[in-house]
């Protein structure tokens, strides 16, 4: 079985090198070897049930703009960019202290249910890339990288009546330029996420004090000019 599964990625990686058309079971053997069966499996179910395609991107320029949702008024050199890769952030800071960056890319209010797929790139040290479920400026999750952190690298970060705390984190010690795979499901009527990183499930939390509405990705830098990608492929629905 293995080595069935190994045969069809090899035709799928020479079908993507001479950008050929991928059908549907190509995508979804793609999305398992990047993301991993069970968030496939997730995903899967929730479009069974009647979900929204929000977002599905494999090897193309994403449809969706971004806008910048907030900035801390030390943050310059602001910009981002869309092509076949995914989005790349660019973001830094005038003073040498931490500037903030975000960017919107869906209203979700209308949803209960979502499962988010991206692969998360530090380009430099600092925080970020994270997929952010944002409320407000003062109650908002943060889920991603954040390179050097003192082998903590893979966290999530909740504000909540503008606090900021590590919810929960992972001991890994991870590398600028290392792609990260990261699956998210969140419900929002039990305030459920699943996170997985690299196929692997890493955090199982309940929490219920944030309500997002506005899915998007944040940064932060202390360098005066910063780079963050968030590649494709990318999927993300709502029920």
């Amino acid at each position: 079985m293995f080595g069935l599964i190994l045969q069809k990625l090899e035709e799928l990686m020479r079908k993507v090198a001479g950008s050929v058309q991928l059908s549907d079971v190509e995508k979804r053997l793609l999305l398992a070897d990047v993301y991993g069966y069970e968030p496939l499996y997730m995903l899967l179910n929730l479009i069974s049930k009647g979900a929204d395609v929000l977002l599905m991107t494999y090897f193309e320029t994403p449809p969706v703009d971004l806008s910048l949702l907030w900035n801390s008024s030390n943050a310059t050199n602001i910009s981002w960019i869309k092509d076949i890769r995914g989005y790349t952030l660019q973001l830094g800071s005038s003073d040498g202290n931490m500037a903030h960056v975000a960017w919107k890319l869906l209203d979700i209010s209308q949803y209960n249910e979502l499962m988010i797929m991206a692969r998360l790139v530090p380009l430099g040290e600092g925080r970020g890339p994270y997929i952010e479920l944002w409320y407000d400026i003062n109650n908002k999750y943060d889920i991603g990288v954040g390179v050097p952190r003192a082998a903590s690298d893979f966290l999530v970060w909740k504000v909540y009546n503008g606090t900021s705390t590590v919810y929960v984190y992972e001991a890994v010690d991870l590398s600028v330029g290392d792609a990260q795979a990261v699956a998210v499901y969140y419900d929002r009527s039990t305030g459920r996420f699943l996170v997985w990183r690299n196929g692997v499930l890493k955090f199982d939390f309940t929490d219920t004090d944030v309500s997002p509405t506005i899915l998007g990705f944040y940064a932060a830098t202390t360098s005066s000019t910063d780079t963050r990608r968030v590649s494709n492929p990318m999927v993300i629905v709502g029920l």
